[in-house]
């Protein structure tokens, strides 16, 4: 006699546990969208250019087709590129960046930005083209970059970063490049470009001692 109310209990239970779950996932992933669209409003408002790409997938359950704009699948366009060369950028302007996981052309030349950009930018794996020429990024905000498989241009002119910092990246990317996650990126080399002051930096110091 009491085997159907257990059952029913149960199946009860699960029913709301699982509507649970989607309302929480389904909050979530809205508060990650309205995190990313205000961080693309504060890049157009100062002038940089966002640029997006559209993934596809072959099919989709109608059901979920409303919540679109608010789940973290590539079913829409994804920022892909941001071009802000030349804009007073700062790091402010910039939080939340960690959010932008389709990212892969980054432009910051001449910004105000410092290490705390790069650290944001650690996860996003997708990274390819990085432009901090003229920026405050540091040696230790490059060990940021180093986990990188699919990067394959660095502009480091103007920045105070050192020939052994430099060399240091180079060689963490290149390893990565020995086992590319594609064969395309295989035939990718990787380029990394310094101003003469950075380069000439070591072998132009004065060691310290007699003076003429």
């Amino acid at each position: 006699m009491d085997v159907k109310p257990k059952s029913r209990w149960r199946i009860s239970k699960w029913l709301v546990l699982i509507l649970i779950g989607f309302l929480s996932f389904h909050a979530y992933h809205r508060y990650l969208f309205e995190k990313r669209t205000a961080l693309v409003k504060r890049l157009r408002d100062a002038g940089a250019t966002v640029r997006y790409t559209w993934f596809v997938p072959g099919s989709m359950p109608d059901f979920l087709r409303p919540h679109l704009p608010f789940i973290d699948l590539p079913v829409k366009p994804r920022v892909f590129d941001i071009d802000a060369n030349n804009i007073k950028l700062s790091d402010e302007t910039l939080r939340d960046l960690e959010l932008m996981t389709y990212l892969s052309f980054v432009n910051l030349e001449n910004c105000n930005v410092s290490d705390v950009t790069l650290d944001r930018l650690q996860d996003l794996e997708s990274l390819k083209k990085l432009n901090l020429k003229g920026t405050h990024i540091t040696n230790q905000g490059l060990r940021h970059l180093e986990n990188k498989p699919y990067l394959f241009s660095i502009n480091l002119e103007q920045t105070e970063v050192t020939p052994e910092a430099v060399n240091r990246l180079r060689t963490k990317l290149n390893q990565l490049k020995v086992n590319p996650p594609s064969d395309k990126q295989r035939h990718k080399k990787l380029v990394i470009a310094v101003s003469n002051k950075q380069t000439l930096q070591k072998q132009t110091h004065s060691p310290p001692g007699k003076s003429d």
